[in-house]
């Protein structure tokens, strides 16, 4: 079954049943994709899916934006550990899953995913426990919508860890 993400508009963010005093616009000129919207519920849906994402796994998220590919991580119950460069972002995302935050299932990191340390972030999520009991897998899953600006570099910066990854599963 697909289910839309939490009523995302397709072009910025600020209605009814969302964190009030937000107001997110993609901006193309960053590549920031804007995924939102029945299309993008059903391919965010569908990459879930394909990456096999389960209540064991650890998963990295690179630029979750407004939160459509998100949403489908954390349902799957997952400890999810997200990567979002843009201040915005990030502050609609905090105000939008306070007690995955709190719970401990989101981990939500401020940083440019192109200069982050790869080694230091591995070696914490080796150390950290699943907040719902579940033994996590010992090598985490990237999975992302990354934006098309990024994704050729970052993929090059992850192949010298190729092995303490699991799996990655991206669109573009």
């Amino acid at each position: 079954m697909i289910r839309p993400p939490r009523g995302k508009p397709s072009s910025s963010l600020a209605n009814e049943g969302e964190p009030s005093g937000l107001l997110i616009a993609t901006d193309i000129r960053s590549g920031q994709s804007g995924a939102a919207g029945r299309t993008a519920g059903a391919a965010t849906c569908w990459i879930v899916q394909l990456a096999g994402i389960s209540a064991h796994d650890q998963v990295i998220e690179i630029g979750p934006g407004t939160g459509a590919l998100t949403d489908h991580l954390l349902e799957a119950a997952c400890s999810l550990t997200a990567v979002e460069i843009d201040a915005r972002s990030v502050k609609y995302l905090t105000r939008l899953y306070p007690t995955e935050l709190e719970t401990g299932q989101l981990l939500l990191l401020r940083e440019d995913v192109l200069s982050l340390d790869w080694s230091a972030l591995l070696d914490r999520l080796d150390r950290r426990k699943a907040p719902n009991g579940a033994e996590p897998e010992t090598r985490p899953k990237l999975v992302a919508n990354l934006p098309y600006n990024i994704a050729t570099r970052l993929l090059i910066s992850t192949t010298r860890f190729a092995n303490r990854f699991h799996s990655l599963t991206v669109m573009t």
